[in-house]
C-alpha cells in the first residue's frame, strides 16, 4: 500500500518540552529532537517536517499566527495527503482558528492542530496517540478538507473549539457543534460538513486555497462583574488611542450592559450612585477615537441580541456592535483578521463599524450559526484593501 503524504509543522507546546534539572517543563533547545519520538508515523508516512516556532503557546501572539499560517499555505503547494499542526495546548484552538480565516473556505484538505497535556517521553500520556491520531485524520481520504483540532478521540472545527480543562486528555471541547470526525474504526465523520477533498483533476484539486494573512494586536478585552470601574478603561484609550486597536465586552448577556448615564454637569460622582458605573461613556470615548467595540456574550450556543432590553440598545445606538455565537479564541481572531483588514478605513468609523458588523455577524468557515461556509461576495471585498500588504503578509495564489 502506498504512504500517504503527512507535512508536519512544529511550533512548540508541551508535547516536545523537555524537564530540567529543576523538573520544570521547557521547550527543547533543537526543536529536530522532536522529530526522533516519532519512528512510528515515519514508518507509515511520508513525512515532510517544518520547524516554524519552538515556544509555549502561552506566548504565541498574531505575529506568530502570520507566521503558522504561513507555513502551512507553502506546505498546501508542495501537495501532501494532509497536515498536521504541532501547539501548545493553552492558545491552539485561538492559532487555529487564525489559520481558518486566513486560509478561508476553500481549502482543498484537512489541517490538523494537535497538542498534549504531557510530553511526548511519558509513555502513559496522550502525545503520541494525538499525533498517530491526528496523522490519520489530516490523510483520510473522507475526513472533510477543514482546519480542525484533534484532542483524544475528537476532531473539532477549529473556529467552534476551545480549551476545557488543564489535566484531562480530552482537553477541547466544541460547546455548540459536533465533532467533524470521531476516530474509531473506521472514521466516522459528522453530517453537519458537506465538504470534501476535491479529486486530483477536479477544481481546487491543487490543494492551494487564497489567503489573506494578516492580524492585529491590541485588542482589550473588558469583562464584566458587579462594581467594575469603567473609568480605568477609559483612561486606557486615553493614554494609549492608537495602540488599542479594538475592544471586546463581555456582557452579562443579551448584550446588555451598565447604561445609567450621568448628565453632562455631573463631572464627578460618588460611587454610591449607580450612573458610576455606567459604561456608555466608554464606548462613545472609543467610537471617539475610531476604535471598534464589541458586546460579546460568555455562552457561545446563543446569539447575542441588542434589541430585547433598552441597556443593550443604548449600547448599540452609541457605537457598539452586539455579536454571539462564538466560541472565545474565534471571536478574537477573526476580529483580529478583520481589524487588520480594514485598517485602511480607520478614520471613517461609520462606514468600518457597518463593514465589521455584517462581517462579524456573518458565518465564513462554519464559525457561527446553522449554515455551513459562505461564498459571499461581501467577503472578497477584503481583499481590496486601499493599502496593499507586503507579500509575507498576503499570500494568494489561484484555485484552479
Amino acid at each position: 500500500m502506498e504512504k500517504r503524504k503527512l507535512s508536519i509543522i512544529f511550533t512548540g507546546g508541551t508535547i516536545a518540552m523537555v524537564e530540567g534539572e529543576d523538573h520544570k517543563l521547557r521547550p527543547p533547545k533543537d526543536p529536530r529532537e522532536f522529530a526522533k519520538a516519532l519512528p512510528q508515523l515515519f514508518s507509515n508516512y511520508l513525512i515532510s517536517m517544518k520547524y516554524v516556532l519552538n515556544k509555549d503557546s502561552t506566548d504565541m501572539r498574531p505575529g506568530d499566527w502570520e507566521k503558522i499560517v504561513q507555513a502551512v499555505h507553502e506546505e498546501l503547494a508542495r501537495q501532501p495527503d494532509g497536515i498536521v499542526v504541532v501547539h501548545g495546548v493553552d492558545t491552539i484552538c485561538f492559532s487555529a482558528s487564525a489559520t481558518a480565516y486566513a486560509l478561508g473556505p476553500g481549502l482543498s484538505l484537512p489541517v490538523v492542530f494537535t497538542g498534549a497535556q504531557l510530553p511526548s517521553n511519558k509513555v502513559f500520556g496522550d502525545a503520541m496517540a494525538n499525533l498517530t491520531r491526528s496523522a490519520e485524520v489530516a490523510t483520510h481520504p473522507d475526513s472533510p478538507p477543514e482546519v480542525m483540532v484533534l484532542f483524544n478521540t475528537m476532531a473539532f472545527r477549529a473556529t467552534r473549539a476551545q480549551k476545557k480543562d488543564d489535566k484531562a486528555f480530552d482537553a477541547v471541547e466544541s460547546p455548540a457543534f459536533p465533532p467533524l470526525v470521531t476516530v474509531k474504526e473506521p472514521l466516522e465523520r459528522s453530517s453537519r460538513s458537506d465538504r470534501r477533498r476535491p479529486k486530483k483533476g477536479e477544481a481546487g484539486g491543487s490543494g492551494l486555497s487564497a489567503c489573506m494573512n494578516r492580524f492585529s494586536t491590541g485588542i482589550l478585552p473588558i469583562i464584566l462583574s458587579p462594581g467594575n470601574l469603567p473609568q480605568l478603561f477609559e483612561m486606557a484609550i486615553e493614554k494609549e488611542p492608537d495602540r488599542c486597536k479594538g475592544i471586546i465586552l463581555f456582557s452579562f448577556g443579551g448584550a446588555t450592559i451598565p447604561n445609567v448615564e450621568k448628565d453632562e454637569s455631573d463631572q464627578r460622582l460618588p460611587e454610591n450612585d449607580e450612573r458610576y458605573y455606567s459604561y456608555l461613556p466608554l464606548i462613545k470615548k472609543a467610537y471617539g477615537h475610531c476604535i471598534p467595540l464589541l458586546i460579546a456574550s460568555h455562552y457561545p450556543t446563543i446569539a447575542t441580541s441588542a434589541d430585547l432590553y433598552e441597556s443593550g440598545s443604548a449600547a448599540q445606538d452609541a457605537g457598539a456592535i452586539p455579536v454571539g455565537g462564538y466560541v472565545l479564541p474565534s471571536l478574537v481572531s477573526k476580529f483580529s483578521w478583520i481589524l487588520a483588514h480594514t485598517e485602511h478605513l480607520r478614520n471613517d468609523m461609520k462606514i468600518r463599524n457597518t463593514i465589521i458588523e455584517k462581517l462579524m455577524k456573518s458565518p465564513y468557515v462554519g464559525e457561527i450559526g446553522e449554515t455551513d461556509f459562505t461564498t459571499s461576495e461581501f467577503w472578497a471585498s477584503l481583499r481590496e484593501p486601499a493599502e496593499q500588504p507586503s507579500e509575507n503578509n498576503r499570500l494568494s495564489s489561484s484555485t484552479a
